[in-house]
């Protein structure tokens, strides 16, 4: 009778609190109590203060029994039956300037510093948590809440904690976290110690993704201050399909609507893990064997992002990649690696916002890809740097670099240099092209040693091609209004015919030393100096040996083009004149059909003249138009204006 009065109640619920208090030096009040003769209890009101007087947990109302009617006079050892919680709000609390925790601190109160002592003991079978909250709060952090768990719901079983250990099964747990992510079931064995969170059989479920696993965190309590740098979590994922929407609401980088399945074991802290035997997939049918450690997903602004990987196989594609890590990726990578198409790759991969360092093979479909690269500033695309080792293996470059005169090439070059487009290219390359197709031909067995600035080239080539065998040192500049050419070159064997450079004749074979140095966007307006030395050619009607041949064109301040010849065994004189060299052929039968009545004149340009007086010693014009004969010595001396059709 006495147990059903208020009074006798609530001098129960103060003696139960105060004896905790006076044994540990805690700060716990109950508002209400009523008990029943049959064991049961219900408690409102229920707050723990911590250290700073502010609240560590609080319970609307609590249900529960009394296994052992008399333990609730023990101190420190109350053994409950099943427990019902209301309005549960757990609040730990890293104070400004301090290295533990108000948990920690509470935690303290019943530890004696032994292992295992258990000097402070609770049980109970069945615990059940409705419309209830968890905070996690750090005011030495930028940003103070680390976690807000609202709308948190539970049932747990065999909860029982022993001094600072605590151990459960987790039955199920919902809650809504304060970035959005919601969890609609969660199962485990869990188990808090000192220095150990462990969840273990873990299954997580939310409306977009699913784990199976094991989870595990190992730490100093003191860590929790730095919990995303020094917290080292143990994570077993057997199976898990992850949405990428749900992992933005912790890392705002991932594409949307994607999911990852995953098979991994992640070791390390939240800003710098490892994922030892990675098995992933996506929704885009991307994959990812390997390991690869991740650093600052979740780093402050002086912590940049970064990715060191060693790969069995990735295979996607680019735009894949690009959704994958939109700005990450996206922004950084070239839009030439489009053209690649789907690849397969293995290898080491570093990776940062600014740079990547890979030592891969690649097989696109334009062919094969073994290269040894460091790549700078890809933050800025235009302007990245790169160096290391190349190779191509019928690798398609014309569909590359979208130029039809190139094709499949093979080859081995060291570059340094910047820029992955025709426009911004400026490498120097060092290297062998063993296979090279251009312009219809298949070059074989090219050594090169320069600079390259599409389309430019600077430095030493050397072809031991068996249809092209030549050294070539010197510059070809295509890159401004007026193109720059000044380079030597000695010419072994040539077989113009074959590699498609003059199909009038079915033979032609050159050899000779070459001295060239002009400039001039055409070959109308083009300025410079030509020597020709030790020349032979040969065709289908004969064979040609000359052993100086020297062409120079200049202009005056008229535009007036003046080009002098000088061969004193082929052919010397000059031409004087404005014309364009496609129209001078016009311009001759124009002359010559003007002595006829009934000739109907080519249409030419305006202001087109021409004055010659050439002398030609040996039979020159055979080797380019073997139809035509001309005896040696045969002097051509006249003047023609176009305008007027007069020779």
């Amino acid at each position: 009778m006495l147990l059903s009065l208020p009074s006798v109640q609530t001098y129960l619920g103060k003696y139960a609190t105060n004896e905790l208090n006076n044994s540990f030096g805690t700060n716990i009040s109950i508002g209400k109590v009523a008990i029943t003769p049959f064991g049961s209890v219900k408690l409102g009101e229920v707050l723990v203060l911590d250290h700073h007087k502010d609240t560590l947990f609080y319970i609307k109302k609590l249900n529960t029994s009394v296994v052992s009617f008399m333990k609730i006079y023990d101190p420190g050892h109350p053994y409950l039956n099943n427990v019902i919680m209301h309005g549960l709000d757990v609040r730990i609390v890293n104070y400004k300037n301090e290295n533990y925790t108000n948990l920690d601190k509470f935690i303290d109160a019943f530890d004696d510093g032994s292992p295992s002592s258990g000097k402070f003991r609770m049980k109970s079978n069945k615990m059940t948590v409705y419309t209830s909250r968890f905070q996690y709060i750090d005011e030495n952090l930028q940003t103070p809440k680390v976690i807000d768990f609202t709308n948190l719901n539970a049932k747990i079983e065999d909860f029982f904690i022993k001094g600072a250990n605590v151990t459960t099964f987790i039955k199920q747990l919902s809650f809504k976290d304060h970035r959005g992510l919601e969890v609609e079931k969660l199962t485990a064995d869990f188990t808090y110690t000192k220095t150990n969170i462990l969840l273990d059989k873990l299954a997580i479920n939310t409306p977009n993704s699913e784990m199976k696993g094991k989870v595990e965190l190992n730490y100093k309590r003191e860590d929790f201050s730095d919990f995303n740098n020094k917290v080292v979590f143990d994570v077993q994922l057997d199976k898990a399909s992850i949405a990428t929407n749900d992992l933005n609401y912790f890392y705002n980088e991932f594409g949307k609507n994607n999911v990852f399945y995953v098979d991994t074991h992640l070791v390390g802290t939240l800003n710098n893990f490892t994922t030892h035997n990675l098995k992933l997939t996506d929704k885009n049918q991307s994959e990812i064997i390997g390991i690869a450690n991740f650093r600052n997903l979740l780093g402050k602004e002086n912590q940049a992002f970064f990715m060191k990987g060693n790969f069995d196989r990735i295979t996607s594609d680019y735009e894949a990649l690009k959704s994958v890590l939109p700005r990450v990726l996206g922004n950084n990578l070239p839009e030439v690696l489009a053209k690649l198409g789907r690849v397969d790759l293995n290898g080491a991969v570093e990776l940062t916002q600014k740079h990547i360092n890979a030592k891969v093979y690649l097989v696109p479909n334009l062919g094969i890809v073994d290269g040894d690269l460091a790549i700078q500033n890809i933050d800025k695309i235009d302007f990245a740097s790169y160096q290391g080792n190349i190779k191509l293996n019928e690798f398609d470059l014309g569909a590359l670099i979208s130029e039809k005169d190139f094709g499949k090439t093979t080859l081995d070059l060291n570059v340094d240099g910047h820029g992955f487009t025709q426009k911004l290219l400026n490498t120097a390359i060092e290297g062998t092209i063993s296979k090279f197709y251009y312009n219809g031909y298949n070059y074989q067995n090219i050594t090169v040693d320069g600079s390259m600035k599409m389309p430019y080239y600077k430095g030493y080539f050397n072809s031991n091609d068996p249809n092209l065998k030549m050294d070539f040192d010197g510059e070809i500049d295509l890159s401004n209004k007026a193109n720059n050419y000044d380079f030597k070159a000695q010419i072994d064997y040539a077989d113009l015919h074959i590699l498609n450079f003059y199909k009038t004749d079915s033979i032609s074979i050159f050899k000779g030393n070459i001295n060239f140095k002009a400039n001039g966007n055409s070959i109308d307006n083009l300025a410079g100096n030509l020597e020709i030395q030790n020349v032979s050619y040969q065709n289908s009607k004969d064979s040609y040996y000359f052993e100086d041949f020297e062409i120079n064109s200049t202009f005056d301040e008229n535009k007036v083009r003046t080009i002098t010849i000088n061969s004193p065994d082929i052919i010397s004189g000059h031409v004087v004149g404005k014309y364009k060299v496609k129209e001078v052929r016009k311009i001759v039968e124009n002359a010559l059909g003007s002595l006829y009545a009934n000739y109907s004149p080519n249409k030419l340009g305006k202001e087109q003249f021409l004055n010659f007086d050439i002398t030609i010693y040996d039979k020159i014009v055979e080797v380019f138009v073997p139809d035509i004969t001309i005896s040696e010595n045969t002097r051509l001396k006249g003047k023609i204006n176009a305008d007027e059709g007069k020779f």
